[in-house]
């Protein structure tokens, strides 16, 4: 393996504190200047524009390569990066920052304030859908004072907005890069960090070298960076065991103890950039009264709670900072809705997807489809935003074409008792294609596939939560009908992504389009799969096939992977493993 310095460990902290993964390991090393530097990581990065991105690998990525005008010290306070320091108005509603003379972009070209003017505009424009601009969204306007001084003009005294300019998708790019269209950010990348990019295969391989121009002197250590990524965490220890790797970024709880004691390594737990928050309702008693949450603040024993629910991994952090444009709306989705301000997005994910939770409520599911799309077309329509269908693979039903393709019409039963589900999103997408076609509503419709992953509820009712609960309490596993129908699964974190590239998709594609992963298994197959991961021994229990329940299903993605250049990235059996590992934090035997 690479010898690694003692600087360069150092620097594999700071790698590790921006990941937010609790445990790292890596290569022993002796004190030594240069080299390149192999981390690893089971994240796909799927485009480096700063202003967009929303992976840990893409955040560590550029993390190297861009800065921000202040970043954020251990103690979570802001310090100076490219900005040198800065002064507020009295009433906090305007901010001067004075910039860093002498620092220049990767391309040689000078960095001054119409980079940063150019960088928090193209994040307040809607038309970017930046993460930073909800976070921001208190900016009225930001101006250049001369070429080393910038203005931001708010719209309310806001006196933590050093803070809000430290968010990681506020890093600064160049004027000249924002005149081009934004999707060459998605493979290019002009920042003033301390590496530029080399090279960058998305699903493989992303080589950085020292940027020669970096503004701190005799930084970085390291001669560049190699990012190897990984379709596995098996793949990915496996190459850190055999010393292809100098650094594995996240290792699972279970795996840590095993790949931590393997010679030549050292393995450092390092607190969380997550947040696990304390929440007040401020529309519920005694929450709504601020002396109240005030005194909770105050009264609560952070490192206690800390040490508790994080087993002593984390730290105890300051309030979370919220934009002050922040509101929180709890509302029938069945009535109309209008909330105050500008609505940009709107992702219509409320539905029971659960035959067990569905069933329940046949009729109140069907209003939840039809009424909830009908309110929400309103509220696009009315505001103009893009507004995106959470449909499902149930609109075809029992399919007689196998994988289905977005132009099959589908083979459902209108009056059995899933159609309650299956009927309300066919109506559903009836009316977001009806309301385009009249109003010009900018809709997106997306069928998804059986989706699953942490944070399920062990009382979901679908196969993959089913038998993962079954099999850590003992339990024999349930199993409908012979077994042999079919399933595809689809990892939570790949939805999520394949959403926001729907949502970011040219107007003109509206969809439908299938998000799913088209590795298909049988039932019984998943069962094995599910009894090999937890080791349980529990026999399989065969129960009667509900009815209409689909024989076979599976995506054809050819769409999803032309359009949006998406594609699960996660194997069924990784995922499977991390639900697992999940679940067995809740279930008790």
């Amino acid at each position: 393996m690479t010898k690694l310095s003692m600087n360069r460990r150092h620097v594999l902290a700071g790698l590790a504190g921006a990941t937010a993964f609790p445990g790292l390991v890596q290569a022993q090393a002796t004190p030594k200047n240069g080299g390149v530097l192999k981390v690893s990581h089971t994240t796909r990065i799927a485009q480096l524009n700063v202003l967009q991105l929303s992976g840990p690998a893409e955040y560590l990525a550029v993390d190297m390569i861009y800065s921000g005008l202040t970043r954020m010290d251990p103690a979570m306070k802001p310090q100076p990066e490219l900005a040198t320091e800065w002064t507020a108005s009295p009433d906090a509603k305007t901010f001067v920052f004075k910039l860093r003379p002498n620092v220049t972009f990767h391309d040689g070209s000078p960095f001054t304030s119409a980079d940063v003017v150019a960088t928090f505009k193209a994040i307040l424009d809607p038309a970017t859908k930046s993460p930073a601009r909800s976070v921001l969204d208190m900016i009225a306007d930001i101006t250049a004072v001369d070429p080393m001084t910038v203005k931001f003009d708010l719209k309310v005294g806001y006196a933590d907005l050093p803070v809000s300019v430290a968010h990681a998708n506020a890093r600064i790019v160049s004027a000249a890069a924002l005149k081009e269209p934004l999707i060459n950010l998605d493979t290019k990348a002009n920042g003033t960090g301390p590496f530029k990019i080399e090279s960058f295969d998305s699903s493989r391989l992303l080589k950085l070298v020292k940027h020669p121009g970096y503004y701190r002197p005799g930084k970085p250590h390291l001669d560049g960076v190699e990012m190897h990524l990984f379709p596995d965490l098996a793949a990915e220890s496996a190459n850190y065991l055999s010393g292809a790797m100098d650094v594995m970024l996240e290792v699972q709880q279970a795996d840590f103890k095993r790949i931590a004691s393997a010679p030549n390594s050292n393995a450092i737990r390092v607190p969380s950039g997550r947040f696990v928050n304390i929440v007040m309702r401020m529309d519920s008693k005694p929450f709504d009264d601020v002396r109240v949450r005030t005194a909770m603040a105050h009264a609560v024993d952070r490192q206690m709670l800390v040490d508790l629910v994080l087993e002593g991994l984390g730290r105890p952090a300051k309030d979370n900072v919220i934009s002050p444009g922040f509101r929180f709306l709890e509302q029938d989705i069945e009535d109309p809705i209008d909330p105050a301000g500008p609505v940009d997005e709107i992702y219509n994910l409320a539905c029971p997807a659960s035959p067990v939770h569905y069933q329940a409520d046949p009729i109140r599911t069907m209003r939840t489809s039809v009424l909830g799309a009908l309110n929400l077309l309103e509220l696009a329509k009315k505001t103009g935003a893009r507004i995106m269908q959470a449909s499902t693979s149930e609109v075809y039903g029992d399919p007689e074409q196998h994988p289905q393709r977005e132009d099959y019409w589908g083979h459902v039963n209108p009056i059995g008792i899933r159609s309650c589900y299956d009927e309300g999103k066919r109506c559903a997408e009836t009316l977001f294609f009806d309301y385009h076609r009249t109003h010009g509503v900018k809709i997106k419709v997306a069928r998804i596939f059986n989706t699953y992953g942490p944070r399920m509820s062990e009382h979901d009712g679908r196969v993959v939560s089913n038998l993962i609960v079954q099999s850590l309490r003992g339990e024999s596993l349930t199993v409908y009908g012979d077994g042999t129908q079919t399933r595809s699964f689809c990892y939570v974190d790949d939805l999520v992504e394949g959403f926001l590239k729907l949502m970011r998709s040219p107007l003109e594609f509206v969809g439908p389009v299938n998000l799913g992963n088209p590795v298909e298994y049988t039932i019984l197959e998943l069962a094995e799969i599910v009894k090999e991961l937890t080791g349980s021994p529990s026999p399989i229990l065969h129960r009667p096939l509900p009815q209409d329940d689909p024989r076979q299903r599976r995506p054809d993605i050819s769409l999803a992977a032309k359009a949006l250049d998406w594609r699960p990235g996660v194997r069924p059996h990784d995922g499977i493993a991390r639900t697992i590992e999940y679940f067995r934090t809740k279930v008790q035997r």
